[in-house]
């Protein structure tokens, strides 16, 4: 037998052969773009990485896998693998046709039926799109109406408008042109006694930003996710309400990304909160997903606008991908053609295991930084992530990300929610953050090691410099006052009393 590397040769003598060398590549200016790093392409490599690593996945989007929930699809897949009457099952149908570039029809008239019994509302089929994800969604939207204007049009450059921060990093790089966004930063409630925090609408640094822009001539959408991923934060109804009015006075269409909440799949604890009312004037463009109700390979997102934005969305599936997958509206439609079934699934199985479990990592991660008062938690009132500050942290999230990973646990730094917002650098705020996924790991001793596994990361990085000392190791950073100095850090408002946590605190 061979020595372990030796070449074996069969009938004649043979001489390796030299490695193939792949070309240089003579990017577009598109290639040039989309073959950078990006914060959502790490997040997705992360996924595949730490599945087979085994780490501890507290980074991605994936949603749980919560038994009933998986139980409950379960049941639909047999039902559309059913025949009845000779014909083949709905499964198989699907799969073996494609649909219009509108997407699954049965399914289109379905949604539209559901939201105007819902909610009140006058969908017809026009109004509805179907896509292959909300990340194709945001990719269709922010590009249609964003980036370079019409030649001989003489318009001027439109960029989509975020009004509050931090924002999901997937919207980041889906423009084909660079500098898309201009970001307002929040206002930041603070409340020391059950050491949370909330970030606010501050409307008149969002009207700044528009005006200053030239209003519609400069932004060509404004754009929220509610519940918003990176922090659980959930704009109230008042606040949308502003943001509704900000847009229709400048005629600058409204975005709300609903991928985790109403009406489905209803990841949103907070009880307050309801869906804007939606008409063809409105000047609301609503994005729903099928992924957080379980079906993530599906990819399956839904838009609901104005006639001829959701046309212009059916000519750009046409173009791209012929028309958007099947599986995903096949194994949808049961749940809205039975009355009631998506309401159960969602109230039943899914919002109450991601509340319980909100409460429960929160609990664990605040009881093993119970010495460490500078680290609070954003009040997690929906999504599926922590949200943690770590005020006055020596080193940036960005080397928390790569300490984190090298004892096998993955977050997300929180430096890549911050698009568009001027001087992101020089805000301490934007490196201080992590977001912390509870959805990924199922069992939750494991999720109890991973959150304690953070923790312990974080006090040792605080013990680095001692509280008090200078914290000048990274750009734009400075020590945090005692609570007897300002009650006003980075522009952070400290509330007196505590803020009620929409779920407990």
């Amino acid at each position: 037998m061979a020595a372990p590397g030796a070449e074996v040769s069969v009938g004649r003598t043979s001489t390796p052969e030299a490695p193939e060398v792949s070309p240089q590549m003579d990017w577009s200016a598109f290639g040039e773009k989309f073959t950078r790093h990006s914060g959502i392409a790490m997040l997705m490599e992360d996924l595949e990485e730490g599945v087979k690593s085994g780490a501890l996945m507290m980074g991605g989007g994936n949603p749980a896998q919560i038994p009933e929930v998986k139980a409950e699809l379960e049941g639909i897949f047999a039902q559309v693998q059913r025949s009845e009457g000779g014909a083949f099952s709905p499964l198989v149908e699907a799969v073996s046709n494609y649909d219009g570039p509108r997407g699954k029809a049965a399914f289109v008239e379905a949604l539209a039926r559901y939201f105007n019994a819902e909610f009140g509302w006058s969908v017809t089929t026009e109004n509805v799109a179907l896509t292959n994800g909300s990340q194709g969604s945001f990719f269709y939207l922010f590009n249609l109406l964003c980036g370079a204007p019409r030649p001989g049009s003489g318009g001027a450059r439109k960029k989509v408008l975020l009004p509050v921060c931090p924002e999901y990093l997937g919207y980041a790089d889906v423009g084909v042109s660079d500098d898309l966004f201009v970001t307002a930063r929040p206002r930041i409630e603070v409340s020391e006694e059950d050491r949370s925090f909330k970030y606010r609408l501050d409307l008149q640094a969002a009207r700044a930003l528009l005006q200053d822009a030239g209003g519609s001539r400069g932004v060509g959408l404004i754009c929220v996710s509610r519940p918003t991923n990176p922090t659980g934060n959930v704009l109230t109804d008042a606040e949308v309400q502003d943001l509704t009015a900000l847009a229709k006075e400048h005629g600058v269409p409204l975005l709300i990304d609903g991928a985790y909440g109403l009406p489905f799949p209803r990841i949103q604890f907070a009880e307050d909160v309801s869906m804007p009312r939606w008409s063809e004037g409105s000047g609301l463009i609503l994005c729903f997903s099928l992924s957080k109700l379980g079906l993530p390979g599906a990819r399956t997102g839904v838009v609901i606008a104005p006639r001829p934005l959701a046309k212009a969305i059916v000519n750009l599936n046409g173009v791209l991908s012929l028309a958007p997958g099947s599986v995903g509206p096949t194994l949808a439609l049961p749940l809205l053609r039975e009355e009631g079934r998506m309401e159960r699934l969602c109230e039943e199985k899914i919002r109450p295991w991601y509340k319980e479990r909100a409460l429960y990592a929160k609990s664990v991660l605040m009881e093993a930084l119970a010495g460490e008062r500078r680290v609070l938690c954003h009040r997690p009132e929906g999504c599926i992530f922590l949200w943690v500050w770590c005020r006055g942290l020596p080193v940036d999230s960005r080397e928390m990300y790569r300490r984190l990973k090298a004892r096998g646990v993955l977050v997300i730094p929180g430096h890549f929610f911050f698009p568009g917002l001027a001087g992101a650098e020089e805000w301490a705020h934007t490196g201080e953050c992590l977001r912390v996924s509870y959805a990924g790991i199922q069992d939750r001793d494991r999720l109890a090691l991973g959150l304690r596994t953070i923790a312990s990361a974080v006090l040792e990085a605080y013990a680095e410099v001692p509280p008090g000392a200078s914290q000048g190791l990274r750009a734009g950073k400075r020590a945090l006052p005692s609570e007897a100095e300002s009650a006003t850090i980075d522009g952070v408002e400290a509330e007196p009393k505590a803020l009620r946590c929409a779920i407990g605190a």
